[in-house]
């Protein structure tokens, strides 16, 4: 009987173990999924106007999760106008570059969240292949 306690408490302690094992690869996946989608999203929607660590005819993204909030993002997205009145930040940017950014209304703020973790992930290695479309390969 106390070898039984003894097997079964450790078979408990394996599971528990791998449960946080698959946990955490399971959270590093949806992380992958989301700068993926983050990054197609992007080059097909903000790559027009922006870079990430350009200026072109609106700023550089690199670095505006640390002087934008998160509903900051989201309120310029949905309503450009509306946002611009409500934050200064975005008054300051339209002065500068002398345009309003389209509002994307129906834009999911999951989505947005996405683009911000591709924002950070190229951020962290702007070496990385960046390639909206990485299956289709370059002419040499």
């Amino acid at each position: 009987m106390k070898y039984a306690s003894l097997i079964l408490g450790s078979i408990l302690i394996l599971l528990s173990g791998v449960a946080t094992f698959n946990f955490v690869g399971e959270s590093q996946n949806i992380q992958t999924k989301c700068v993926d989608s983050g990054r197609t999203l992007f080059y097909s929607q903000c790559a027009p106007c922006h870079e990430v660590f350009k200026n072109r005819t609106g700023p550089a993204l690199a670095g505006a999760d640390r002087r934008i909030t998160k509903e900051m993002y989201y309120a310029i997205i949905a309503n450009t106008p509306s946002a611009a009145k409500k934050y200064p930040y975005f008054r300051k940017q339209i002065e500068i570059y002398q345009v309003i950014m389209p509002a994307y209304p129906d834009m999911k703020r999951e989505q947005i969240d996405c683009i911000i973790e591709f924002v950070k992930a190229a951020e962290k290695n702007p070496k990385l292949d960046f390639n909206p479309n990485p299956l289709k390969e370059s002419a040499p």
